[in-house]
């Protein structure tokens, strides 16, 4: 959230409305850090590329339906296909994270 805050705390918001709606969406995030503990957030591009809670929401939805759960991060990159396939939204939301991460990350590239 801190790093949205400081990525769009200069963005340019001509009408009051645009400020009201970003200051929504910060509130709206910040609730939603505070309620969700950090071993529940399945996507956290900005620490690391690993699974981390995705692998165990994964390892319980194979064990669910049937699907084995050898390599779960398989089935995130889209490289095992079957549970992308029954969950498509689950392939959406990875990547919308992802992009959402990326383009409010203020790390500087490596030099």
């Amino acid at each position: 959230v801190a790093a949205l805050v400081v990525a769009t705390e200069d963005m340019f918001l001509p009408k009051p409305e645009l400020c009201t709606c970003r200051t929504s969406i910060l509130d709206y995030f910040v609730g939603q850090r505070e309620l969700v503990p950090d071993d529940h957030v399945l996507f956290q591009f900005e620490q690391s590329m690993a699974c981390g809670a995705v692998a165990t929401l994964l390892n319980q939805v194979c064990w669910e339906v049937g699907f084995p759960d050898d390599d779960v991060a398989l089935y995130v990159s889209g490289q095992r296909p079957e549970i992308l396939d029954c969950y498509p939204e689950l392939e959406a939301y990875r990547d919308v994270m992802f992009w959402l991460k990326f383009f409010a990350s203020t790390a500087q590239p490596p030099e």
